[in-house]
């Protein structure tokens, strides 16, 4: 909250008494940055009224300020009891929560905040701020196992158009890494459909539906390859066991169905496919699923049934009727989640799915997977709110759009335009010159890069961000002395942070250094960290090499041709030899 809205907020309380002058006096501090100072004074308020929302909210604000975010909670918890129409004690229990790693419940409060406020130029720059960051943070530790990697290829292969060949690319290159990933061949094979690949499509079904034959992603397929052949007693009979399992599924279906496929009318199509044919025939296409579920009976599921045969069967709103699953079940967890994202209700499959991150589920690629979807969908979201409403905020409408571009969309052009705006109305802002900087840094433009990140460091001595964008571009030119110092200094800061040991180990194989650069490789890669070309590899060999270890040293490099072999092999035959 900016220091003017709170102001407003300190002058609504009513005057006159011991607690408006401690009220006041800790928000004078407050204003100073002297968030310790201000505490006690607030507390001696709040003691006078417990029950104040004022008093609650700017005690939790300081808390968190003062890095005691799990005391802050009953405050602000309290503060929205007493106005459960105002976004900002949301906001503050999302950050509160966000940094306890606690995400159900930062993102639920996140989604409140924007329930209760959704024009709240706070509630959306806090909501924002929250998706883009823990997709950054997903994405990171996706990255760091050859599974994640194919999860990373997938999602961005989802952020390109249906035709577009790289979206193939990323997807052939996903089903290479991880060809167990759940729906990861059906996806597959409508890229192939979609560029008009009918022979990989049809493969690809087939691997789909030997993996999980009630994969309704594989039947989509099936029935949009059926309606291209003519086969329209398949083509329904497909159309008919989607909606029998999920009408919510079915309704996204007609929204992607080609217009140019439709029955001929001796086909014997029933009430729902009837209703479908007459959405996807449409120009305005407003199938629902209630709307395909109301044309004909869905089968009645017994109450009986268990919740893991509904999932197994993809029969996502019978799985969704079922109690909700207890705290700490993360397989039921995983199994509603999954549900909620499949039928596109990503504000609820958030929570659900956080819940189960992390869990013994065995399937922690997946739901990070879906999760970063989810926060990439939801992102886009509100990106597009802000395009029909940036009157009142422009440098944050830009900031955002900078941010889903950037790191979610990709496009890193598109996103150094929109920083570049933002930080025309905001010049001191660090942050926004460490955004723009990453941006021209992704898009090639490495002078304007250099120029802004320094200016971020100038004004901040501690943004990360920037110093990790300094050392990409000196070892892009291969002045790796020149990327040690900052790499240094981000693996003091985070020691966890794998791909920053791994590009100090890289810098210092180049810079004669061999003994410290084995030290970071050898048991980053030890571990599983991707190395999809070999180039990882084949550094480690180098600094084993000039240790005088041949023998580990060609087991490295070996390694690294069978990697940089494999990877090429893919790439010119895509997807459809990855076994």
């Amino acid at each position: 909250m900016s220091f003017l809205l709170l102001a407003q907020v300190v002058a609504q309380v009513e005057p006159a008494d011991e607690f408006r002058s401690l009220l006041e006096r800790g928000f004078a501090m407050h204003q100073r940055a002297d968030y310790a100072g201000a505490l006690p004074l607030l507390e001696r308020a709040w003691k006078l009224k417990p029950h104040d929302y004022f008093a609650n909210l700017l005690v939790g604000i300081d808390l968190i300020r003062t890095d005691q975010p799990a005391e802050s909670i009953a405050y602000l918890e309290e503060a929205a009891r007493q106005r459960p129409k105002e976004d900002f004690p949301y906001e503050y229990l999302g950050e509160a929560q966000t940094h306890l790693r606690h995400y159900p419940e930062a993102a639920a409060a996140y989604e409140r905040a924007l329930t209760v406020a959704p024009t709240s130029p706070q509630a959306v720059e806090s909501a924002a701020g929250y998706w883009v960051e823990r997709f950054g943070e997903l994405a990171s530790q996706l990255r760091a196992t050859p599974q994640g990697l194919a999860a990373e290829h997938r999602l961005q292969a989802r952020s390109h158009a249906a035709q577009d060949p790289a979206r193939l690319e990323l997807l052939s290159r996903s089903s290479s890494l991880d060809p167990e990933a759940p729906g990861i061949w059906s996806e597959l094979a409508l890229g192939h459909l979609r560029t008009g690949n009918l022979t990989d499509a049809e493969s690809n079904i087939t691997r789909a539906l030997e993996r999980n034959p009630n994969d309704l992603g594989a039947l989509e397929a099936q029935a949009v390859l059926a309606a291209t052949h003519g086969d329209w007693t398949k083509v329904l009979r497909s159309l008919d066991a989607i909606g029998n399992a999920s009408p919510g599924v079915l309704a996204r279906v007609a929204a992607d169905w080609p217009e140019n496929l439709q029955p001929p009318a001796t086909a014997a199509v029933g009430p729902r496919t009837s209703a479908f044919f007459r959405c996807t025939g449409s120009p305005n296409r407003r199938c629902t699923a209630e709307s395909l579920a109301s044309a004909a009976p869905v089968p009645h599921t017994r109450r009986s049934v268990p919740v893991a045969v509904l999932y197994r069967k993809q029969r996502w709103e019978s799985l969704l009727a079922a109690p909700i699953p207890p705290a700490g079940d993360a397989e039921g967890w995983l199994r509603r989640g999954v549900a909620l994202a499949e039928l596109g209700q990503c504000a609820n499959a958030i929570p659900a799915l956080e819940r189960a991150a992390g869990g013994t589920t065995g399937q922690d690629i997946y739901v990070k997977f879906l999760l970063s979807w989810c926060y990439a969908k939801d992102a886009g979201r509100v990106m597009q709110d802000l395009q029909q409403e940036a009157g009142e905020n422009p440098a944050l409408a830009h900031m955002v759009r900078g941010d889903v571009l950037l790191r979610i969309q990709a496009n890193s052009a598109g996103a150094a335009v929109e920083y570049s705006v933002a930080l025309r109305a905001h010049p001191d802002d660090p942050e926004l010159s460490e955004r723009l900087a990453e941006a021209q840094f992704e898009s090639g433009q490495f002078a304007q890069a250099t120029a802004n990140a320094n200016s971020a460091l100038r004004i901040d001595p501690y943004r990360f961000s920037a110093m990790e964008t300094l050392a990409r571009i000196a070892i892009e030119q291969r002045s790796y002395a020149d990327a040690v110092p900052y790499l240094e200094k981000m693996v003091a800061h985070d020691p966890k942070d794998a791909s920053a040991q791994v590009e100090l180990g890289t810098a210092l194989a180049q810079t004669g250094n061999p003994a410290e650069a084995a030290q970071l490789l050898l048991p980053a890669l030890a571990a599983g960290y991707p190395d999809e070309k070999g180039s990882l590899h084949a550094a480690l060999g180098a600094a084993l090499r000039k240790l005088g270890r041949s023998t580990e040293a060609s087991q490295a490099f070996a390694q690294a041709r069978e990697l940089s072999e494999a990877y090429q092999r893919n790439a010119h035959r895509g997807g459809d030899d990855a076994k």
